[in-house]
């Protein structure tokens, strides 16, 4: 398996094994998910919608940690904490953060289903 930022490599073996065949479909749900969490975040940040942005951060956190994006979940738990404690220097360092995630998350994503499949 190719090396990751964003996933565990134990983690994508341990599931690619237990998914068998619909690792695939998996790992494409997580994708689109992605995109659509990304939206919605930004936004909640536009219209200053703290709790939607908590909601879906926390979302994407648990998807992220369950489909072994490690990494990435850590990210969104620094983002989500930091708009729970209403940290303004650390919500907006944070978002920064997980908007310059999403475009290197994505190509590897692709790259998993490229190579998985």
């Amino acid at each position: 398996m190719a090396e990751t930022k964003y996933f565990d490599s134990y983690a994508l073996s341990s599931l690619k094994e237990i998914l068998a065949g619909d690792f695939e479909n998996l790992l494409s749900a997580y994708r689109k998910d992605v995109c659509e969490h990304f939206d919605v975040i930004l936004h909640h940040l536009k219209q200053d919608d703290r709790s939607g942005v908590l909601k879906s951060v926390h979302s994407l956190k648990g998807s992220s940690g369950n489909i072994g994006a490690l990494a990435f979940s850590k990210i969104c738990e620094n983002f989500e904490t930091s708009v729970k404690d209403n940290e303004d220097s650390s919500i907006e360092e944070n978002s920064r953060l997980f908007f310059e995630s999403k475009t290197p998350l994505l190509l590897e994503i692709d790259s998993l289903l490229e190579t998985c499949c």
